[in-house]
């Protein structure tokens, strides 16, 4: 039983990832058709999209987060977080937490109308509509952080300026 990592990260820094198990990939020369497929088709497809990497039983897999590419547009930037389990009391590494009857909670507003836009009655907004509001609250805990990494590059500087 290995370990369990994945490495969530922003666009830039998985083009990095990609391209380092790529030049790995093409110096082992294990079978040399890990590169390639041919389609049904004929036609020959190359090259590669890889999500994870396993070695001796430990996996590190790999996740690209949009909402990275928002906050560091200038940066590459990879949460790693440890998943394996404790080896002893069988916790995990994360859990997600709300708070009672919190986790999901839908409220309606009555317009002129109703729900159904036809019934009479009392209403809520004098507006000719009714409106859903749905929210939640939850949060995640690491239970073992000092197995867990944020990396993060200096800024990327445009080459033309």
């Amino acid at each position: 039983m290995g370990n369990s990592y994945i490495v969530i990260c922003n666009t830039s820094a998985m083009e990095d990832v990609q391209q380092c198990i790529d030049l790995f990939l093409k110096d082992r020369h294990t079978d040399g058709d890990f590169l390639w497929s041919r389609g049904s088709n004929g036609y020959v497809k190359a090259g590669a999209t890889y999500d994870a990497y396993t070695y001796m039983g430990n996996t590190i897999a790999f996740k690209v987060e949009r909402s990275l590419d928002v906050e560091f547009p200038d940066r590459k930037y990879m949460l790693m977080i440890d998943l394996t389990p404790d080896s002893k009391t069988g916790k995990p590494a994360l859990a997600k937490f709300t708070f009672k009857g919190t986790d999901y909670v839908e409220n309606f507003i009555k317009g002129v109308g109703g729900l159904d836009g036809i019934s009479s009655g009392e209403v809520s907004s004098p507006v000719a509509g009714s409106k859903l509001i749905a929210w939640g609250t939850g949060s995640v805990a690491c239970f073992n952080p000092y197995k867990s990494v944020i990396l993060m590059s200096n800024k990327t500087q445009n080459p033309w300026f």
